[in-house]
């Protein structure tokens, strides 16, 4: 089976057909490239500065016959070198602004994850097997039943089966709440981040202790689903992006 075919095949798209998107992509981005390097040069007072410069090499030649004025030819050669260090200091200026902001952007995310890294603590107790263990947190999966007390993290969203009175919960990383919640086995709210007998992954044991089973790890988990839209990349342009893209398209 020819290569052709497979492609065919496989993308419902035929040789020629991919090569025609190959062309119409390298057109579209040398077009791109052509109309930002014009707009360097020739976007704003730039464009004036190219007509005066024309106005004036005109008035040496061929309106300044039979005797040209030198003067004329000079503004315009020095009006010429003015457009081309404008342009050459914009499209420096442009390419600085852009990348700055990327690695900022870059920096920030970094940042943000390598402090959501931290809030999850790295290995907790389980009962598995009919024993009790300690198991990396990246190990656990839903229906494990997990040991809290006073000073842990929850690893994982959890229900809470058992807990001793004073079972209290520091949310303040997720809702923003001041002020500890108190865990219970009973549920209080049918909001699952309202409810007492939830435990959320993130959160601090301030006091108290006890057993839950757990009902989402990873991904899944409120904190998780925070995380992500937080690493991930958003539908719609910020400001900024706004701002860098339309200094790129002048």
């Amino acid at each position: 089976m020819s290569k052709r075919s497979v492609v065919s095949r496989r993308t419902g798209k035929t040789f020629c057909h991919l090569l025609r998107q190959i062309t119409s992509a390298k057109r579209t981005s040398f077009s791109s490239l052509a109309n930002d390097s014009l707009g360097y040069f020739f976007g704003g007072f730039g464009g004036m500065l190219a007509l005066a410069a024309i106005i004036s090499i005109i008035c040496y030649r061929p309106l300044g016959d039979p005797n040209p004025d030198s003067s004329n030819l000079a503004l315009g050669i020095l009006l010429i070198v003015v457009i081309c260090i404008q342009g050459g200091f914009n499209a420096w200026q442009d390419w600085v602004f852009y990348h700055y902001t990327l690695t900022l952007i870059a920096q920030s995310s970094s940042k943000i994850m390598a402090s959501i890294t931290k809030m999850i603590p790295a290995e907790c107790l389980i009962l598995r097997d009919g024993q009790q263990r300690r198991v990396p947190a990246a190990n656990l999966v839903v229906g494990d039943i997990i040991y809290i007390s006073l000073g842990n993290k929850v690893p994982a969203d959890i229900r809470i089966l058992q807990c001793s009175g004073d079972l209290k919960f520091d949310r303040s990383v997720l809702t923003g709440e001041s002020e500890a919640i108190g865990g219970t086995t009973q549920t209080t709210d049918p909001n699952f981040m309202e409810s007492r007998n939830i435990g959320m992954q993130g959160t601090h044991v301030v006091s108290g202790n006890g057993v839950g089973l757990v009902i989402q790890t990873g991904d899944l988990t409120v904190f998780g689903r925070i995380a992500k839209l937080s690493s991930s990349e958003r539908s719609g342009r910020t400001t900024l992006q706004k701002v860098c893209n339309s200094r790129l398209q002048r």
